[in-house]
């Protein structure tokens, strides 16, 4: 089927919640295949036909600079979007002195920065969300690729009609007030054959990478080949065997019709189970985010970011199956700011089949007491009395290896006067300072604390602020600043010298619940 104005706004309607919701300004991810071309046509006439022409569409594509002439082939766009109104950009990659013909994960490496550069342009053009061109194909061939991996419910749910741009790293306090990119996907209800013939139909231009249909180049050609090809080519062979065994006159009692032993992994299949998962997903998370709504409106959950400690008081039941799944996903969506791992977005899995159980064996085994264990740079301590209807969580940082006690440490110059700019401490902290010294500049090393060599070298008058139950080993892992060899402030804590002011902030939570976003988008 081809793709209308009127079925493309339906779908606006239902991610802004009306059309009147879609922001003014919006961009396009424009690469000139048919996907971003018909994209953009959409938005182009949606805003024609049904939005008085209010929208600024900004289309933006990025030069990967990898192959020779591909910023040429950029601006052999632009002639068309001037012809839609449509305002043009170009951003190419730079890699440095590097040759990115010799990277080895030059996929990983192009996307990040295809991402940082977007983010950076759509911040400077102040366009808050972003459009792209997936479309259902996509999102079978990455449920197949990740039902291979042995990914979670949560993984199989794929790409989401709506969500924050991802970026590779964790945006300083001043950048993230700015907002949220969101990444936009209008065409995930459509398969590319529909976007294909819609191209066709209105005569717009669209450019094929052939690399795309090289089954050996990825894993994602590969599939693309299986079920845009090879599988229906198949089912049409077996379709003509089925008819010309049934149309034998000859054959007094002609052989039934065979079934095709592979129609549970056609597109079509594939694309319904993949729903489900969906469906699934969002479901466990409203209630992951109802049960974080209880839990705060209850007191049951004490979140202290200044010593990295997150308390929960969880009724027993949410530790059983299969009720797990639901807490796993609550306390992913809450540990990140708390969280030094590197690839965070691999911790739902440790949560569910690590975590999870742990506290589940231990809350079934009826015992009385309390269980220490630690897993993801965490120490989970978990109190439970076989009398009691709920089980007490304490969350706090591991102690640190002394090769992190090293890596976290850093030296600086701190101005008089003039605000440093934000850095982040440990992977948890941001932090800025200023002093208030006669002298023109101040030299500190901040650094994790060690309780046990470290509670000698804090500075005299430091440590009669500090409150006495306070100064023990729960301090470790929190930033303190050195200066002359002794300590003057645990920032974190507000305890500071007079020659010094300073600032600090958690890292923003970048894996929190996705419906906040959709409200947002609404709001």
């Amino acid at each position: 089927m081809t793709i209308k104005v009127e079925k493309f706004g339906e779908v606006l309607r239902r991610v802004f919640g009306s059309l009147e919701n879609v922001p003014t300004k919006v961009g396009i991810g424009l690469s000139g295949g048919p996907d971003s071309m018909l994209l953009s046509w959409l938005l182009k006439t949606t805003n024609e036909q049904l939005m008085n022409n209010r929208l600024k569409i900004h289309a933006i594509t990025i030069d990967h600079s990898f192959r020779a002439g591909s910023k040429v082939e950029a601006q052999k766009l632009t002639p068309t979007m001037n012809n839609w109104g449509i305002k043009h950009s170009i951003k190419s990659l730079d890699y440095g002195d590097a040759d990115p013909k010799l990277f080895t994960n030059f996929e990983e490496i192009a996307r990040i920065k295809r991402f940082e550069a977007l983010n950076d342009l759509c911040c400077e053009q102040r366009i808050p969300f972003l459009f792209l061109g997936h479309h259902k194909d996509d999102q079978v061939e990455t449920f197949v690729q990740r039902l291979q991996g042995n990914s979670s419910i949560y993984g199989l749910a794929g790409t989401r009609q709506v969500s924050p741009l991802p970026s590779s790293r964790d945006l300083p306090p001043l950048e993230t007030k700015d907002g949220q990119v969101f990444l936009v996907r209008p065409l995930l209800d459509f398969y590319k054959d529909d976007i294909v013939k819609t191209c066709e139909l209105h005569n717009i231009p669209y450019v094929i990478d052939p690399t795309n249909k090289n089954p050996k180049l990825t894993r994602r050609n590969f599939l693309r080949q299986v079920f845009g090809v090879t599988l229906p080519h198949m089912l049409n062979k077996h379709e003509n065997g089925n008819n010309k065994s049934t149309s034998r006159h000859d054959t007094p009692n002609p052989p039934p019709p065979t079934t095709f032993p592979y129609a549970n992994i056609m597109k079509e299949e594939l694309a319904a189970a993949h729903n489900e998962c969906v469906s699934l997903v969002e479901t466990f998370e409203d209630k992951a985010n109802l049960l974080h709504q209880i839990l705060v409106r209850n007191g049951h959950l004490k979140k202290e970011p200044a010593i990295g400690k997150l308390s929960v008081e969880l009724p027993r039941e949410l530790l059983l199956n299969p009720n797990n799944i639901v807490t796993s996903r609550f306390f992913y969506q809450i540990l990140y700011p708390y969280c030094t791992l590197n690839h965070y977005h691999w911790a739902y899995a440790k949560l569910e089949r690590l975590v999870l159980p742990r506290m589940e064996a231990f809350v079934r085994a009826g015992n009385l007491g309390s269980k220490k264990f630690s897993l993801m740079n965490f120490i989970f301590h978990v109190t439970y009395n076989a009398l009691s209807p709920t089980v007490f969580i304490e969350i706090t940082h591991a102690p640190h290896s002394r090769c992190e006690l090293q890596k976290y440490r850093w030296q600086q110059s701190v101005m008089n006067g003039a605000w440093s700019k934000w850095r982040l401490f440990g992977k948890r902290y941001w932090l800025s300072f200023k002093c208030n010294t006669p002298h023109e500049k101040m030299d500190i090393e901040v650094v994790p604390y060690d309780h046990k060599s470290m509670k000698t070298l804090i500075d005299e008058s430091l440590r009669d602020s500090i409150d006495s139950f306070k100064f023990n080993t729960s301090l470790n892992t929190l930033p303190v600043v050195f200066f002359d060899g002794t300590i003057v402030s645990f920032p974190t804590l507000g305890y500071e010298s007079h020659t010094l002011q300073l600032r600090w902030k958690i890292k923003e939570n970048r894996f929190g619940y996705n419906s906040a976003f959709l409200s947002s988008i609404k709001s």
